[in-house]
């Protein structure tokens, strides 16, 4: 007597059975009955989803969505492509898993649904972090675009959150520099000051782990000009002071700013980028990109605190030698009494 899982199975097979011949032109079916089929191999996903069979439900999903591309429906293609995406990814087949949700991604922007394609390139982003740091960049970046591009900037928060997460592990801080001003400016365009604050002080924290004590102090005041209660937030003092104990070497205030509790509330890779900033011979410890004379000269201390000494030399190294009357006399014996005794020229 068949199990569940084979009598699953075997509903499965039945139904791609009929939607392939559907789809298959004969002499007596001129033209692929896609309207038929899909529903047909919907149907059978779900019977191999349901026997945990994988493999053959991501192909059911794949033979649907390509049949609703057939009749140019873009939502059920996205999300069958979706389905298919989530079933290679239990598969545990990285790349393909990357390749269907950034398929979906697509069909979700053709029907208009940019929130939804956003989060098809962060899953997406998430997936190909495991084998190929710079894809990961490319969707995560990618996500934030869509969402600007689209019209929907203002509901990008989370996206641009995640986005920032996986570029940190990834260790394309430039990218991470770059999302951070472009979140900047939608917080200034939508009037949310309470965010633009936060993101401001993440610039700078950034800004100093990469070395750049000037481009942080810039990105403070480009803070006060866009949000001139930066000044007077904790952050903006948070932000102020971490630039301060650089500019004074002073590490005693690079504590004080590093306990403050908003770094609780900003990014928590940020966190701990301004945890382990130091204060070390005159330089910060956590960037391991070299700084340019002007930039380093900000950072180191001033040569009067620690002067160069210039060697000087004794009168008494070096005399001045005069013609000496008697050369056997000793140094000891002074000269006059050497001049004036008569018996020494006997």
């Amino acid at each position: 007597m068949a199990t569940a899982v084979e009598k699953k199975l075997n509903e499965g097979d039945g139904y791609i059975k009929q939607a392939d011949k559907l789809v298959t032109k004969s002499l007596t079916r001129w033209k692929a009955d896609w309207d038929s089929a899909v529903g047909l191999y919907e149907k059978a996903a779900v019977c191999f989803k349901g026997a945990k069979a994988q493999l053959k439900a991501k192909e059911a999903y794949k033979k649907a969505a390509t049949g609703f591309k057939h009749i140019d429906i873009p939502f059920s293609v996205a999300k069958n492509l979706e389905a298919a995406a989530m079933c290679a990814k239990e598969l545990k087949e990285p790349e393909e898993t990357v390749f269907l949700f950034e398929e979906a991604a697509g069909f979700y922007r053709q029907h208009q649904n940019p929130e939804k394609a956003s989060e098809m390139y962060i899953r997406a982003a998430k997936v190909a972090e495991e084998y190929d740091a710079d894809k990961c960049a490319q969707l995560a970046v990618q996500a934030c675009d869509t969402l600007e591009e689209d019209g929907k900037e203002k509901f990008s928060g989370q996206t641009f959150k995640d986005a920032i997460g996986l570029l940190l592990k990834a260790n394309k801080m430039d990218l991470v520099v770059d999302l951070l001003k472009r979140q900047a400016a939608i917080y200034d365009r939508n009037a949310n000051p309470h965010d633009l604050h936060k993101t401001y002080l993440c610039l700078v924290i950034m800004y100093l782990h990469l070395g750049d004590a000037v481009a942080a102090d810039r990105a403070f005041q480009d803070g006060v000009s866009a949000s001139p209660q930066l000044g007077t937030s904790v952050e903006g003092r948070t932000a102020s002071d971490l630039i301060t104990c650089y500019e004074k070497m002073d590490p005693d205030l690079l504590k004080k700013a590093q306990a403050q509790q908003c770094l609780t509330f900003i990014d928590n890779g940020i966190a701990k980028l301004a945890l382990k900033l130091r204060i070390s011979g005159g330089l910060h410890t956590a960037s391991t990109t070299p700084l340019s004379p002007q930039k380093a000269a900000l950072l180191t201390p001033s040569p009067t605190v620690t002067p160069t000494v210039t060697p000087t030399v004794a009168p008494t190294v070096t005399p001045i030698v005069t013609p000496s009357p008697a050369p056997q006399n000793s140094a000891q014996e002074p000269i006059v009494e050497e001049e004036d005794d008569p018996n020494s020229i006997l």
